[in-house]
């Protein structure tokens, strides 16, 4: 029972770790903007490059929650030059490059979509 429910965690977490794995540093949005923009306790709608979908929700607080699915993470953030990082359990950290589209934003990494925001 106990193999079911590991094979069974890793199999949902799959998705979100897709997502996160997208992530990258860079520089494209002042850390004020990003908090007042981004982190407002609103759920943002997630859709990867990769064809994974959800939400993720940052607090102004430094927390946040994504959703993928019936699986729910929750994780730490911080501003970053351009973005921000963002750590969960058993994924770990990634970092993002934010700029802004007409209904959210686009993440990028070297240079390439990785996913877009959008409420």
């Amino acid at each position: 029972m106990k193999t079911g429910f590991l094979i069974r965690r890793v199999f949902v977490a799959l998705p979100v770790s897709f997502f996160l794995l997208s992530y990258n540093s860079g520089a494209s949005l002042a850390s004020d903007d990003l908090m007042q923009k981004v982190a407002d306790g609103r759920a943002w709608v997630f859709k990867g490059e990769n064809g994974r979908n959800g939400r993720l929700t940052l607090n102004p607080d430094g927390s946040g929650k994504m959703k993928a699915g019936f699986m729910s993470i929750s994780t730490k953030w911080r501003p970053a030059p351009g973005g921000f990082c963002m750590e969960a359990r058993m994924i770990g950290k990634r970092c993002v490059e934010l700029g802004q589209s007409n209904n959210g934003f686009i993440a990028y990494q070297s240079g390439k979509v990785a996913f877009t925001l959008s409420r």
